[in-house]
């Protein structure tokens, strides 16, 4: 009906009949008529054009249905063509409805409506920031050209892959932090040696480039017979810092080598962290210091060196086999050569056979 008491026009007046229209359309109407996203071109001369199937989606694209309230409480409200902002307004505190609109077939109904239901979704966000998030993210997936529509769908729907992003996440996150502490930690550590108790006690530090944080040096004042003083300069103790929650500190291999080359000279300083906040006196207090790190260092890195030597022997190409590994992973790769110029065919690998494998 074209009247004035069609269903259309009694929406427009009221925002829960509004509603009500919408739901009924995306759970019953859109479920039993397959025809809802159909056109048919039309060609009027040199022009295609495409005509909706259904009328009532014609109807609702061009009637002003959707019922907006009015910001000034004296005045009506008023009704509207649907668009992005309405329908978002209209079904902000509807979950059931914004439910149903995250379906394919809500899709390609809004769609028809010239609205997309990912502007939807975005509107209905209350922060901005979020919103903003939402659109440069949107905006790489659209411009990535590694990614399509169907590889973005099983991305989302794939736990393992989700949790795989989520640990990785969280390993990147745990690494930052660790970097922040230790970079606290030398940061105080420089400050505690380079204060002016300690630089009258003769101590001065220095920054070290590779396998190891710092060098310190220490001057000492010796008044001989004569009363003449002289000064002594005790040689560099190179200091590797190491804060750590767990129960073990990690050096790396530069490390350990840097330690074994300074086998006398050469200290490991290990926080333990806990609930405590790092300033100069909890790093006084519980940093620990393993002077002779390199002894017990010696004998395993010793046996990494040897084992690495064996290592690159072993995966050398032998005979037509390589053994590789992977992250733990150990394959031998037959090579082609091995098939292709010292094999059998199936009819001498059935001779091979009677013959008792001779």
């Amino acid at each position: 009906t074209t009247s004035d008491d069609n269903i259309l026009s009694k929406t427009a007046d009221s925002i829960k009949s509004a509603k009500t229209l919408l739901k009924f359309l995306l759970t019953q109407i859109l479920k039993h008529d397959n025809l809802f996203n159909q056109t048919d071109e039309l060609k009027v001369g040199d022009e295609a054009i495409n005509i909706s199937k259904c009328l009532w989606i014609s109807r609702l694209r061009d009637t002003q249905w959707v019922p907006v309230k009015s910001k000034d409480v004296e005045k009506q409200n008023t009704s509207e063509r649907p668009s992005v902002a309405n329908i978002t307004e209209l079904i902000r505190d509807e979950p059931e409805i914004l439910n149903i609109v995250k379906t394919k077939s809500a899709a390609l109904f809004f769609n028809q409506l010239g609205i997309s239901v990912a502007d939807i979704i975005r509107n209905t966000l209350t922060s901005e920031d979020e919103k903003l998030q939402w659109d440069l993210m949107f905006s790489q997936l659209l411009t990535n050209s590694n990614i399509n529509p169907d590889l973005a769908a099983e991305m989302l729907s794939d736990p393992k892959l989700q949790d795989v992003y989520l640990e990785q996440k969280r390993i990147r996150e745990q690494i930052k932090t660790n970097q922040n502490i230790g970079y606290l930690f030398e940061s105080i550590f420089r400050v505690i040696f380079e204060s002016t108790e300690l630089k009258d006690q003769g101590f001065s530090i220095e920054r070290t480039a590779i396998g190891s944080d710092f060098s310190i040096t220490c001057d000492e004042d010796i008044v001989d017979d004569s009363g003449k003083e002289n000064i002594f300069k005790i040689g560099k103790v190179l200091v590797e810092l190491k804060a750590t929650r767990k129960v073990y500190a990690e050096m790396t291999t530069t490390q350990a080598e840097e330690a074994i080359k300074n086998i006398n000279n050469y200290v490991l300083a290990v926080l333990p962290l806990n609930s405590y906040e790092l300033n100069e006196s909890t790093i006084k207090k519980n940093s620990r210091f393993i002077v002779n790190i390199a002894e017990p260092l010696k004998s395993r890195y010793e046996e990494f060196t040897s084992y690495m030597e064996k290592k690159i022997l072993a995966i050398q190409e032998q005979e037509g086999v390589k053994l590789n590994i992977i992250d733990g992973n150990i394959r031998y790769q037959v090579k082609s050569e091995l098939w292709e110029n010292n094999s059998l065919n199936f009819e001498d690998f059935l001779k091979w056979l009677k013959n008792g494998y001779n």
